[in-house]
């Protein structure tokens, strides 16, 4: 795991916080090991995609008729498109299983968002698995930069 600075963790905090907001629910409280009082010096600024949920990967928010749980969030259309990164000022992408992401259309907005940054961007680096029954996943570094 890399260290995160702490504005990652506040805007990430924040996209919570926000969710929680849209879908009427109480976060449960922060554990106490979660919580970063001093910032790593060699802390970079990096955030997790959204994960797609399980049963959830083909939810709208007009479909939902079950209550929604917390971090447990149907797919929010817009962290599924490239500009709403670059809107945030995040060009780098560090993504594994690109190909097979790119290529499974299950669910759809994942599968367009990950051509769309094939398409549209560079990629600077491609790792290939070495122990794939190990559990480890290739892994293709792109910048996104360039519009």
């Amino acid at each position: 795991p890399l260290p995160q600075k702490t504005a990652a963790i506040l805007d990430e905090e924040k996209r919570a916080e926000r969710l929680a907001e849209k879908y009427q629910i109480t976060l449960p409280p922060r554990a106490e090991e979660r919580l970063q009082s001093v910032e790593p010096t060699n802390a970079l600024y990096h955030r997790r995609l959204p994960e797609v949920m399980f049963g959830l990967e083909n939810t709208k928010d007009g479909d939902l008729a079950f209550p929604i749980k917390a971090h447990a969030w149907p797919p929010q259309t817009e962290e599924w498109q490239l500009e709403h990164w670059r809107a945030q000022q995040i060009t780098l992408f560090v993504l594994k299983d690109f190909e097979t992401y790119a290529a499974s259309p299950r669910p759809k907005l994942r599968q367009d968002f990950y051509q769309s940054i094939g398409t549209n961007c560079q990629l600077l680096a491609q790792f290939d698995t070495l122990k794939p029954l190990f559990l480890e996943r290739e892994i293709h570094v792109f910048d996104c930069s360039a519009p």
